[in-house]
């Protein structure tokens, strides 16, 4: 409707063409008027409760409305997320923290050797059985024994040992 002839170009304005836009949108008059701000920030009970004739409503003290705290606490929340400072816990954040106690739980155990005796119970517990208990919850904290070394040992450097240990044996018979 807007372009009826191509050749004929008519030169227009912009508050022309968007006049003509506008006109056509059906009830663009009734729609202004909805848009209009009309909040009074009043309470809704002190507009029903005003008297008949009275265009001022009656002072009342001031009070807080009902979902005051609510809000407050949702505008708080907005706040500390945009700063980044949330205080909602995510299921990651949780992993994450018991992790790191653990790990501080499990360091502390294998460090302080006193400390670790007290959980064994009874006085047969000997070095070694805490040894073996540490070993068992963290290898990799446990420094190793001599047979574990011996174990290490290459094949080709251990003949020499059989060989002095065969000599004494000798000079025995």
């Amino acid at each position: 409707r807007m372009i009826e002839n191509v050749d004929s170009v008519v030169t227009r304005s912009s508050e022309a063409l968007w006049a003509e836009i506008c006109s056509c949108l059906p009830n663009s008059e009734h729609k202004d008027a909805g848009d209009a701000f009309t909040d009074s920030f009043m309470d809704s009970y002190a507009e029903g409760s005003g008297s008949g004739g009275s265009s001022q409503p009656t002072l009342k003290p001031w009070a807080p409305l009902n979902d005051s705290e609510v809000y407050l606490a949702s505008l708080e929340r907005r706040l500390m997320r945009i700063k980044g400072l949330s205080r909602e816990v995510t299921s990651r954040d949780m992993l994450h923290t018991l992790s790191q106690a653990r790990k501080e739980c499990w360091d502390r155990f294998l460090q302080e050797k006193f400390e670790a005796e007290c959980y064994v119970e009874g006085d047969d517990a000997d070095e070694s059985t805490l040894e073996h208990l540490k070993r068992w919850l963290q290898p990799d904290k446990v420094a190793i024994s001599s047979e574990e070394v011996q174990c290490l040992i290459p094949p080709e450097s251990q003949p020499e040992k059989p060989e002095a240990e065969e000599e004494p044996l000798a000079a025995e018979q």
